[in-house]
């Protein structure tokens, strides 16, 4: 069995920030996910430049923006060891962030971690909004090795109609094809409601028939939203919506998806709740 996470944690945004990242490590210190995926990571521009032990750092990185001494991910690695757990972890920008951040994306894992980060936007600039990256990393799970890609990618159009999640995806699904699709999970904030057809949802289900919407097909599942009201993003969209996901290889039987750090089953740390689910890595026919 293998225990996965993914949120998206709004970073040093979030208001008592310090203690909300330490209610994330206790549940991740509980539960000992094997692999968990991060998105809005950030850390002030101005920081120092520091490494850590379990730091791995990037086989490719696109940005070229150097881990910093308050990195988000970087504190929560360290309450973790603080617990007692211990966790490899990496770390790559994918543009500048209310002009003081460096923003991005991060994976963490029981096991060490070769990771590339790439842009997947039609943007590369720095310090435009619209650039995104996704992190891909190789990984040892359960003694297989797997791909883990996770992204923050954008709405299905800009304020000019452009279809800037079309454009991601289709980049994103090109850096899959050197990979072995019967192990993979692809998860993050896709910025793309379950619930509107035609759109962003609609199109990875057609164009990567080789993966699976865990929360569609896991025997067990709680939650549906992982967002509600009016978050950055979605200002003018209050209802619930699914729209951060973990998508995996259709050989995989998933056991269970669970909706988490939603203020029942843990703290609320983030704009959004987080996504769990255990996956069986015995094959199905």
């Amino acid at each position: 069995m293998m225990n996965i996470l993914t949120l998206n944690v709004h970073g040093w945004l979030e208001e008592a920030s310090y203690e909300k990242l330490s209610h994330l490590a206790e549940r991740i210190h509980q539960a000992q996910y094997d692999v968990v995926m991060l998105q809005e990571v950030n850390q002030l521009m101005s920081g120092p430049e520091v490494s850590h032990d379990l730091f791995c750092s990037l086989q490719l990185d696109e940005q070229a923006v150097p881990l910093k001494e308050n990195n988000y991910a970087l504190v929560l690695v360290k309450m973790l060891e603080e617990l007692g757990s211990s966790y490899y972890f990496t770390w790559g920008a994918n543009h500048i962030g209310y002009d003081k951040y460096d923003e991005g994306l991060a994976i963490l894992a029981k096991q060490p971690l070769q990771a590339k980060s790439y842009i997947v936007s039609e943007s590369s600039a720095y310090d435009d909004i619209a650039t995104r990256t996704n992190l891909k990393a190789t990984v040892q799970l359960n003694g297989q090795y797997w791909t883990v890609v996770t992204g923050h990618f954008s709405w299905w159009q800009g304020d000019a109609g452009e279809l800037l999640f079309k454009h991601e995806w289709k980049n994103a699904l090109a850096h899959m094809e050197e990979v072995d699709r019967s192990r993979l999970i692809v998860a993050g904030d896709f910025n793309n409601n379950s619930l509107v057809r035609g759109e962003g949802y609609d199109f990875i289900r057609e164009t990567a028939p080789f993966l699976v919407d865990t929360y569609q097909v896991a025997d067990v599942r709680r939650g549906f939203a992982t967002a509600q009201g009016s978050i950055d993003g979605w200002a003018h969209q209050t209802s619930d919506k699914r729209i951060d996901y973990i998508f995996v290889s259709k050989e995989i039987n998933v056991v269970s998806s669970r909706v988490i750090f939603d203020g029942e089953h843990a703290p609320v740390v983030s704009d959004h709740f987080g996504i769990e689910v255990v996956l069986d890595n015995e094959w199905t026919d």
